[in-house]
């Protein structure tokens, strides 16, 4: 990886596994650097106020939305930007502006090419771009390939204007339409073929993209066949990605995720190289499950038609204490890994969709083996996100795919039950084992390390330095 992409390990970091960031300015001396891994969400309040950031920062949430909604009447979108971004800034967060200013139809004119639009666009630019808390631009979400041209103008006019933000667009999954992707062919290469052109075209400093896996009447097939494509662009890019995941259920035919299956969402995502998760949603009218239950929306006479119905916030919800604490633990493996190679993410037991079995002459293996079995959901068995320098292996992330507690009602009891035998992971050499609640290395006096792994979560091991 680039400097862009090792760089980070100092002020901001420390403060965010401290419980704070540090601000978008620190990280800002240049050209974009990532700074602290990202933990954001998509859909929450808005505006954003003192109480709902002090609720976010405290969540261990580093990166929040600033948009146009809810503004008062009178105010213009530069002054509730600003206000906002304030807020940010009183409370340790980054801030995503939402800019917009690219159609969905690339046949449409954008900001760029309106005189009146373009003034605006500039007068905001150069309103937030000294801001300390401002930390990105989003663009667009869920563009068409036929989009990607003019999001790369637009990528280049913020760049010209402020070259030390990032400058973003959020991508279709896996399972989208040929229609929507804008691509032909059949899947998976009509994907493969939609990233190509993205990472050629719009030239992404960060890859982010979104899968939403838990149905009511059973899991996806392509959840890890949707990480496998997007950890392969992003090496072959020499850039970090960000990964967009369900905390929620929007229709009848999507369910909210338990506890569990949030972890094994933000581990499996670690496994696959992620510096960044996303979820869907924070709290939003019309969505069940997320962070919050939102209160609601409204439009008093004092707030701005054009500026849209703010959002309110609300108390928070059981996945919200357990986000609080999967935070951390995130932000301190992905800042451990940031400085290495994902040299492969290799997955024992059942074979979902796009994976690829552990090696026989893997340097890490697991004691006793895991038994092969048929695919099938949910998932169960284990997956191994090698890291290193270029192709050596030095650490393994080892995560328990399996998210089902035992309840008794008529369920199957799993192996780890049955089986009285300590399942290891074992390496050449002496290992050590990493605490993400004090980031700090054990060695653990062997080659192993037990895995004593809950539902959904994961181990942290290297080789040891000593």
């Amino acid at each position: 990886m680039d400097t862009g992409y090792r760089v980070g390990l100092g002020v901001a970091i420390m403060a965010c596994l401290m419980g704070s960031v540090g601000t978008a300015a620190e990280e800002a001396t240049g050209p974009w650097r990532m700074g602290a891994p990202i933990v954001t969400y998509w859909a929450g309040p808005m505006p954003m106020t003192d109480a709902v950031a002090e609720q976010m920062a405290a969540g261990g949430w580093n990166l929040v939305w600033v948009t146009r909604r809810g503004a008062a009447q009178g105010v213009g979108a530069l002054e509730h930007f600003r206000a906002q971004l304030d807020v940010l800034g009183r409370h340790g967060l980054r801030g995503i502006l939402s800019l917009g200013g690219v159609p969905r139809d690339p046949e449409k004119p954008m900001a760029l090419d309106d005189p009146e639009e373009k003034a605006e666009l500039d007068a905001i630019v150069e309103g937030v771009r000294e801001h300390p808390a401002l930390y990105a631009y989003h663009i667009l979400d869920e563009p068409t390939a036929a989009a990607f041209p003019n999001l790369a103008r637009m990528k280049a006019y913020l760049h010209e204007k402020d070259p030390s933000r990032l400058a973003f667009v959020n991508l279709y999954p896996s399972y989208a339409s040929l229609k929507q992707l804008g691509t032909t062919g059949e899947a998976p290469e009509a994907y493969r073929e939609y990233l190509n052109q993205f990472v050629k075209t719009f030239r992404p400093q960060l890859l982010s993209y979104d899968h939403y896996h838990f149905a009511v009447k059973g899991d996806g097939h392509q959840y890890f066949l949707n990480l496998a494509e997007i950890r392969q662009a992003a090496l072959v890019a020499d850039i970090p990605f960000m990964a967009i995941l369900q905390a929620c259920s929007w229709t009848v035919n999507m369910r909210i995720p338990t506890g569990e299956e949030l972890r094994w969402l933000a581990y499996t995502a670690l496994a696959y190289g992620a510096q960044g998760i996303s979820w869907y949603v924070y709290g939003y009218p019309g969505h069940d499950g997320g962070m919050i239950s939102p209160a609601g929306t409204y439009r008093e006479p004092h707030v701005a038609r054009s500026m849209g119905r703010a959002v309110l916030g609300g108390p928070p919800t059981s996945l919200y204490y357990v986000a609080r604490e999967l935070h951390r633990e995130f932000v301190a493996i992905a800042t451990e890994l940031r400085p290495m190679v994902s040299i492969g993410a290799y997955h024992v037991g059942m074979l979902p969709e796009g994976t690829v079995p552990l090696p026989d002459d893997a340097v890490f293996r697991l004691d006793p083996p895991v038994a092969d079995r048929d695919y099938a959901t949910p998932v169960e068995g284990y997956v191994v996100g090698c890291f290193g320098e270029g192709t050596t292996m030095t650490h393994a992330l080892v995560v328990n795919l399996n998210t089902r507690t035992y309840s008794g009602r008529g369920q199957e009891r799993r192996e780890e039950f049955l089986s009285p035998t300590r399942r290891k992971i074992v390496g050449q050499g002496p290992l050590e084992v990493f605490d993400p609640s004090t980031s700090t290395w054990t060695a653990t006096g062997s080659n192993s390390a037990e895995l004593r792994l809950p539902p959904g979560s994961g181990l942290l091991v290297r080789r040891s330095l000593r």
